[in-house]
């Protein structure tokens, strides 16, 4: 089994409805491969726009295996409990060779290439065995990268959904919590009105791709719901599903 053969789910949010929760109640699933949430496209903005390295340089295998390696192992953006995945110098120099032999025996379209090769590097550094997945899901976080999802990879999206209200509520405080002035701006409330269009639109267009889980409906009946979802996803539900790793 080829790990770009396993078909791709990717899982975004409404915008502080659950998603981290959700993640880690499929993280220890036998059939899923779920890395940390470290975001793919919000990896490659961070490439492109943030660190100003055009993409067409990691078309070069020893230059991108390199840059991704020292990325996930040094980028203080990675070292979130959430996100960290290299824990010593020998997983990075693993997970960099991974990459390596990824790309320079993979010549499609990079964006697809990248993707696959992170993912296949990553099983690589912590043993996990391709050939006993039957898919893989893609923490993306934010609902609007979905179109590029179904572009690049024929991806299904996996959406959380919240009370509105709770969705904001809950916005508000942490955004006050992590302003010095204690205080929510302007633009942080846009962005959480945007995470919530943009997640209801993707509702609307990608009905056939999409399955939403509803938060108050998971901490209703837990089991119901991750069994539907199992079922949608057409893997086998498992008590992991009711336990955050």
């Amino acid at each position: 089994m080829k790990i770009d053969d396993l078909p791709l789910y990717m899982l975004s949010s409404f915008g502080h409805a659950g998603i981290d929760w959700t993640h880690s109640l499929l993280d220890m699933h036998k059939d899923i491969v779920i890395m940390p949430a470290f975001s793919f496209f919000r990896t490659l903005h961070k490439i492109q726009k943030i660190n100003k390295i055009s993409l067409n340089k990691l078309s070069d295998p020893k230059y991108a295996s390199e840059l991704l390696g020292n990325m996930f192992y040094i980028d203080v953006s990675y070292q979130l409990k959430r996100r960290k995945f290299l824990f010593d110098i020998n997983q990075k120099k693993i997970f960099t060779e991974s990459i390596y032999d990824y790309l320079l025996n993979n010549k499609g379209l990079l964006i697809k290439d990248l993707f696959f090769a992170i993912h296949y590097a990553f099983c690589k550094t912590h043993k996990i065995d391709i050939n006993k997945k039957k898919c893989i899901v893609a923490h993306e976080h934010v609902a609007w990268h979905f179109p590029k999802y179904k572009k690049y990879f024929n991806a299904k999206n996996i959406i959380i959904y919240r009370d509105p209200k709770a969705v904001l509520g809950g916005g508000i405080l942490r955004m006050k919590n992590l302003n010095k002035s204690k205080k929510i701006n302007s633009y942080q409330m846009d962005t959480m009105f945007l995470h919530m269009f943009s997640a209801y639109r993707l509702f609307k267009l990608e009905k056939n791709n999409l399955y939403s889980l509803t938060n108050e409906l998971m901490h209703k009946n837990l089991k119901l719901e991750m069994s539907k979802l199992a079922n949608w996803m057409n893997i086998n539900f498992s008590e992991t599903m009711l336990e955050q790793s």
